[in-house]
C-alpha cells in the first residue's frame, strides 16, 4: 500500500495559524481599547467644552452689562475681542432685549477675528446663551459659539499617538510570542513530523539529538526508541534476507508484535528450507519420489511448498517423457540415416556425400537412385528442420522411389509434377505449410545430365580451365501449390572427364561466423576452386574444415561428384 504525505502549506501550518491568531487577538484587543478611549475622551472633551461655553457666557453677561446699557460699542468690542483670544471661540453675538444684534465677532477662513453686524450661524459648535441684566432688568443676551474643530484634532492626535504606541507594543509582543512559540512548540513539532514522515516512507533517520523540554523531550525519547527498534528490526530482516535463519531476536516487550511476527516468519522459512532442501537432495540423487510436507504450513507457505511438490512431479513426468521422446527421436534419426545412401555409386563417377542435421532429425535430402539401368541424383531442402521437416523429406523420398520404379525413363520435370501433387495433398492433411526446394538430375550419355527443379545453384569446376561455372535452376518449389507444371522445364548440363559438380543446401552458405558474417557462396566457390584438383573426399574435407568454426542454424548437406578422366556413360 502506498503512503503519501500531505504537503502542508504555510497558510495551514501550526506556526501560521498561531501567528494569525496572535495578530487577530492583539488587533481586536487594542482596537477595542482605542475605541473605548475615543468614546471616553470625546465625551470628556465635550463636557469640558460645554463647561467652557457656560463660563464664558456668564462672564460676558456680567462684563458687558454696563457697556450695553450705555451703548458703548467700543468697550463692547474690546470685551468681545478679549474673549475671542480663546481659540476655541468661533463667534460671539450680543443682542438687545428684542433680539436685534447689537455687536458680534466671528472667525474667517484663516481663523482671524472679524466684526460683523449680521454674522452667520456656525455649524458643528457648542452654543451657550446667557441673559444680560441691569438692575435685574433684561437688557439683552449674549450667545457664545465654541467650535469642536480643535477638540477633534486633539482626539485624532491622541489616538494616532496611541495607535503608533500600541502598534509598536503589538509588534514587540508578537515577535516575542512568535519566537517563543517557534522555539518551544513549532520546531519540536516540525522535527517530529519530519522524522515520522521519513519513517512512513521507509527512510530511517538518525536519532534526534537536539534537547527539548517538558512533554516534547518525552516525545523525542519515544521517537528515538522507535528509530532504534526499527533499525534493529531492519538489521534482523537483512540477516534473514542474507540467509541467516539462526539470528537471535529479542522482544522488547510482550506487546512487541513486529518482532514476534518476524520470529514466526523465520521459523516458517526455516521449515520451508528444510522441506525443500530434502527434496533438492533427493533430486540430486536421482530420486523424484520425495515430496515436502505441505500440510504442516498454512496460507502462502503451503502454496509455495505445494508448488515445489508440483514442480518435482512435473520434473518427474518431463524426465520420463523426455527419455521416451529421446528414444523415439533416436529411432527416427536411425531410420532417416538408413534411408539416405551412405556410399552412393554411379559408374564412371566418384562421389562423396555428407548430411549433418541441425537437430536429431533433419529436412535435407540427397539421394542417388539406380533403377533399371538408369541413374538419378536428387538434392532438396524442406523448409525448417526437425521432426516435421524429416517427415516431409521421407514422404518425398518414398514418392520418388515409387515413381522411378514404375517409370525409370520419366523426364525430370514430369517426375517433379507427380511428386508435387502427392506432397501437396499430404501437407494439406497435416495442416502445415511446409515446402521443399529440390532439383533432380537424370544421367544420360557421355557425361550429359537432364535436370529440373528449383534449388541452390549447382557449381561445376571445369578441369580444363579450373574455373567455377554456376548452373542456375529454374523451376518451382514443391508442396506449395497443387499444380506447378507451367513452371517446370527440363535443362541439360555436361560433365567432361575431370569435371566436378558440387550440390549443397543453404545450411552451408548461411552459416554464421564469429564476426557475424555468413559463410556465403563466394567463399564456397573459392574453396571449391582451390581444392578442385583433389579427390571428392579431399574436396569435401576442405569445405567442412572451413565450415567448422561457423554456427550452423540449419541442416548441412554436401554432394560432391567428379567424372573419371577416361569415363564414358551410356544408358
Amino acid at each position: 500500500m502506498d503512503i503519501k504525505l500531505r504537503n502542508t502549506g504555510k497558510h495551514t501550518g501550526i506556526l501560521a495559524r498561531m501567528a494569525f491568531t496572535l495578530i487577530l487577538t492583539t488587533t481586536v484587543i487594542f482596537g477595542g481599547f482605542m475605541g473605548i478611549y475615543h468614546q471616553t475622551t470625546q465625551l470628556k472633551m465635550n463636557t469640558e467644552l460645554v463647561d467652557l461655553s457656560t463660563y464664558l457666557s456668564n462672564q460676558l453677561s456680567k462684563s458687558m452689562a454696563s457697556s450695553i446699557w450705555n451703548f458703548d460699542m467700543e468697550v463692547s468690542y474690546d470685551i468681545l475681542d478679549a474673549t475671542m483670544l480663546e481659540k476655541q471661540v468661533h463667534a460671539i453675538v450680543v443682542k438687545d432685549a428684542f433680539g436685534i444684534v447689537i455687536c458680534a465677532t466671528t472667525r474667517d477662513d484663516q481663523w482671524n477675528i472679524t466684526h460683523a453686524s449680521d454674522p452667520p450661524s456656525p455649524v458643528d459648535t457648542v452654543v451657550k446663551r446667557e441673559i444680560i441684566k441691569k438692575d435685574n432688568e433684561q437688557i439683552g443676551a449674549v450667545e457664545v459659539f465654541l467650535t469642536k474643530k480643535f477638540l477633534d484634532e486633539r482626539i485624532y492626535s491622541d489616538i494616532l499617538k496611541m495607535f503608533v504606541t500600541l502598534m509598536i507594543l503589538n509588534t514587540l509582543l508578537f515577535v516575542i510570542l512568535f519566537i517563543s512559540i517557534r522555539n518551544i512548540i513549532i520546531l519540536p513539532i516540525r522535527a517530529v513530523v519530519t522524522y515520522l514522515g521519513r519513517l512512513s516512507l521507509g527512510d530511517i533517520p538518525v536519532p534526534i539529538t537536539d534537547p527539548y523540554k517538558g512533554e516534547f523531550n518525552d516525545i523525542r525519547n519515544s521517537l528515538n526508541i522507535l528509530i532504534e527498534s526499527t533499525n534493529q528490526t531492519i538489521a534482523a530482516m537483512e540477516g534473514v534476507a542474507a540467509g541467516n535463519l539462526m539470528a537471535e531476536l529479542t522482544e522488547r516487550s510482550e506487546q512487541d508484535k513486529m518482532m514476534l511476527a518476524l520470529k514466526l516468519m523465520i521459523r516458517r522459512l526455516d521449515g520451508i528450507m528444510t522441506e525443500t532442501t530434502k527434496m533438492i537432495l533427493a533430486v540430486e540423487e536421482g530420486r523424484l519420489d520425495i515430496r515436502g510436507n505441505s500440510e504442516a504450513f498454512e496460507g502462502g507457505w503451503r502454496k509455495l511448498l505445494t508448488g515445489v511438490n508440483h514442480l518435482v512431479s512435473g520434473l518427474r513426468s518431463a524426465v520420463s517423457e523426455k527419455a521416451s521422446l529421446e528414444k523415439e527421436m533416436e529411432l527416427a534419426r536411425k531410420i532417416q540415416k538408413v534411408l539416405l545412401p551412405q556410399h552412393p555409386k554411379i559408374s564412371g563417377y566418384d562421389i562423396a556425400t555428407c548430411c549433418e542435421p541441425a537437430e536429431q532429425v533433419g529436412g535435407d535430402y540427397y539421394d542417388v537412385i539406380s533403377v533399371a539401368g538408369f541413374d538419378w541424383i536428387v538434392i532438396g531442402d524442406v523448409s525448417g528442420h526437425g521432426v516435421t521437416a524429416g517427415l516431409v523429406m521421407m514422404m518425398v523420398q518414398t514418392a520418388i522411389h515409387t515413381v522411378l520404379i514404375d517409370n525409370p525413363e520419366v523426364e525430370p520435370s514430369q517426375l517433379l509434377r507427380i511428386i508435387n501433387q502427392i506432397l501437396y495433398k499430404n501437407i494439406q492433411l497435416m495442416e502445415d505449410s511446409k515446402h521443399m526446394t529440390i532439383v533432380v538430375l537424370a544421367c544420360k550419355t557421355e557425361g550429359s545430365f537432364c535436370f529440373s527443379g528449383l534449388h541452390d545453384d549447382m557449381l561445376i569446376r571445369r578441369a580444363g580451365t579450373g574455373n567455377i561455372e554456376n548452373i542456375r535452376t529454374d523451376g518451382m518449389w514443391i508442396g506449395i501449390e497443387p499444380h506447378i507444371e507451367d513452371y517446370l522445364s527440363d535443362s541439360y548440363l555436361t560433365l567432361e572427364p575431370g569435371d566436378c559438380i558440387l550440390l549443397f543446401t543453404d545450411g552451408i552458405t548461411e552459416a554464421i561466423g564469429k564476426d557475424g558474417e555468413i559463410f556465403g557462396e563466394d567463399r564456397l566457390k573459392e574453396i571449391f576452386e582451390s581444392a578442385g584438383n583433389g579427390s571428392v573426399s579431399e574436396i569435401q574435407t576442405c569445405i567442412l574444415e572451413a565450415l567448422r568454426d561457423y554456427k550452423k542454424a540449419d541442416d548441412v548437406t554436401l554432394f560432391v561428384m567428379k567424372r573419371n578422366e577416361l569415363a564414358s556413360r551410356s544408358i
